[in-house]
């Protein structure tokens, strides 16, 4: 007999005891529980596997698969353990299925065959995000460009992309900075950097620091936020430079003879300043009093700031009939309006130079000098003059008048000035330049001495390049150079004329030619060895030399190698060329070739010895 079970139907078999799980990344496992519903006889297996849906192993979870073992009881539960992949991306939720199959048994059947896993990110959170690196840059106007850091905090699954744009604040496009806008593409990486660069407009105009904002929008992903939206760019100016750029006074002092009738002073702006300033001025006495010198003002001058814009401050001055000082009073510069700029010079003295008549003084110099030609003439000297309307105009002279009965002169140096007021007056120094008396200069000198130059020999400042002339004597100068040995023995008189402008200097040199010098012993006579009159103009004559400077006179007596007497002479003067005169012994005319001796006495010197020898005497 056959008996049907009759327990099997409806609500029995295999299920999911969840089949929509969801688990944290971090929990590190997920745990999907199989259940039996109903008792099946000698029990039974069936296989389990994971499978990828929007979450991928092993990337997300760790794949299994395998089999599970029921005994059969009702209620009986077997559990499939997921590892779970805990990541730093920041991703959206994922999951994953475990299928079930394969069941062992016909009794009964799998009524789920799928659980689906949810896995929860966990990576998002506080401090992960867009962010811009600094919130504030802040650069010089002269930079060029502002550079905007942008970083992703965390890694991002897919990547994303954002956009951005400048907007204006105080600074303003295109006067300011050039706008920017577009969009960032990041990877997704965590401390990935996007930069955003703002090109800066440096411009010459003085103002204030400014700002402008770059703003994040438009994030494509829903993973992670932008934490800082919006960023702050500074402008600093770079155009105002202390001492340069600012208020001044054109002119600090402004003098102004009393009948002028006003006095201008100019306030001038160096560099363009934004939205324009004023300043207030106002006059203040000083030795000047108002109103009985000059009426006081005062006012706000309004500048539009442009560079190089400049205002007239105009003050009365009062013209009176005393004669008093020249006298002052200030213009003040006070409550500029803007700190952009400074006043470089909040102050101007005002002078004002009395015009009634009064004399024009002098300080003290020589009025006259007496100075010889050649000496320095004295410096010009330099004149300071007091008393007058100030502002002196001087026309200097100098002049050199002759005289009519000596070669003096004189230098007349005149300052003919006026001032202000058209005071004049005139100044005048003397110079008496008195001509030199001629100079008597004494020298003796030997014949057989060096040259000498003259003009060593000049008193110390004369004119040394005048003249020299012979004027007493016979004798040739070479320039300033006298050379003894060109002249005869004896006195002489040098002339010496130099001409310097109105300046003549003369000179004369009254020079001796001595023979002190000379050795005059009778070892310096010398006598002619030969004698060859044959006209050649060498030893023609039988000659007596080495002391032409001694003044020596010779007896000379020739004769031949038979003692006979050819020639004799008193106070012989080297004329003797072998000719013997009618009478002599030996044949008249001129004496054969051949060896003569002389004997010659130094009838002037008694101490002196005959002086005798041979010569040889030829006739070709």
């Amino acid at each position: 007999m056959n008996i049907i079970d009759n327990d099997g139907g409806d609500g029995t078999g295999i299920s999911f005891d969840n089949n929509n799980i969801t688990v944290n990344e971090a929990d590190g496992t997920a745990t999907i529980d199989v259940i039996l519903s109903g008792s099946v006889h000698g029990g039974f297996t069936l296989d389990f596997t994971t499978n990828n849906g929007t979450a991928n192993e092993p990337e997300d979870f760790t794949a299994v698969s395998g089999t599970l073992t029921f005994d059969g009881n009702d209620g009986e539960i077997q559990s499939i353990t997921v590892p779970i992949t805990d990541d730093n991306l920041i991703e959206v939720t994922e999951n994953f299925v475990v299928d079930l199959s394969n069941l062992s048994t016909d009794l009964i059947g799998i009524n789920e065959a799928q659980a689906n896993v949810n896995i929860i990110d966990n990576d998002g959170g506080d401090g992960t995000g867009i962010s811009f690196d600094n919130t504030d840059v802040i650069v010089n106007e002269d930079a060029g460009t502002a550079t905007f850091i942008v970083t992703l905090s965390g890694a991002v699954q897919g990547g994303f992309t954002l956009d951005y744009s400048s907007t204006n604040g105080t600074a303003v496009e295109p006067n300011d900075y050039t706008a920017v806008s577009g969009t960032l593409t990041f990877a997704g990486t965590d401390g990935e950097t996007q930069s955003i660069v703002v090109p800066i407009i440096d411009d010459l105009l003085i103002e204030p620091t400014e700002g402008y904002a770059i703003n994040l929008s438009n994030l494509s992903t829903d993973l992670i936020s932008i934490n800082t939206p919006q960023a702050n760019g500074g402008i600093l100016d770079n155009d105002a430079m202390d001492g340069v750029t600012g208020i001044s006074f054109e002119n600090t002092e402004i003098d102004v003879i009393e009948s002028a009738g006003t006095a201008t002073f100019i306030v001038r702006l160096t560099g363009d300043v934004q939205g324009g300033f004023t300043l207030d001025y106002a006059s203040a006495d000083g030795s000047a009093v108002q109103v009985d010198d000059y009426t006081a003002v005062s006012g706000t001058l309004t500048f539009t700031g442009n560079d190089g814009e400049s205002y007239e401050i105009v003050v009365p001055i009062t013209d009176d009939l005393i004669i008093e000082t020249n006298e002052g009073y200030v213009i003040n510069l006070s409550n500029l309006s803007t700190d952009l700029i400074q006043i470089n010079t909040p102050q101007a003295n005002g002078g004002i130079i009395d015009d009634d008549l009064k004399d024009i003084m002098v300080s003290d110099y020589t009025v006259e000098f007496m100075i010889f030609c050649g000496e320095e003439i004295p410096e010009v000297p330099e004149l300071t003059f007091s008393n007058g309307c100030g502002d002196y105009q001087v026309e200097f002279i100098e002049e050199e008048q002759a005289s009519e009965t000596t070669d003096d002169f004189i230098i007349v140096r005149t300052w003919n000035v006026t001032d202000a007021c058209n005071n004049t007056a005139t100044f005048e120094q003397i110079i008496m330049v008195m001509q030199l008396e001629k100079e008597v200069i004494t020298i003796d000198i030997c014949i057989e001495d060096e040259a000498i130059d003259l003009t060593s020999y000049l008193p110390e400042g004369f004119d040394t390049n005048g003249d020299f002339t012979v004027t007493e004597g016979i004798g040739n100068m070479d320039g300033s150079f006298f050379t003894p040995s060109d002249f005869e023995l004896g006195a002489y008189i040098i002339s010496y004329v130099a001409e310097d402008g109105s300046c003549t200097f003369l000179a004369d040199f009254n020079i001796t030619v001595n023979a002190d010098c000379v050795d005059c012993s009778q070892d310096q006579i010398v006598i002619s060895a030969a004698l060859t009159p044959n006209g050649d103009g060498v030893n023609d004559v039988f000659g007596i030399s080495g002391a032409e400077f001694c003044f020596f006179e010779y007896d000379v007596m020739i004769f031949n190698r038979w003692g006979d007497k050819v020639y004799e002479q008193k106070n012989y003067q080297n004329t003797w060329n072998g000719f013997s005169p009618s009478g002599s012994i030996g044949s008249s005319g001129v004496l054969p070739a051949g060896t003569y001796y002389y004997i010659i006495i130094v009838a002037n010197k008694t101490d002196f010895e005959p002086i005798n020898g041979y010569f040889y005497l030829g006739t070709d």
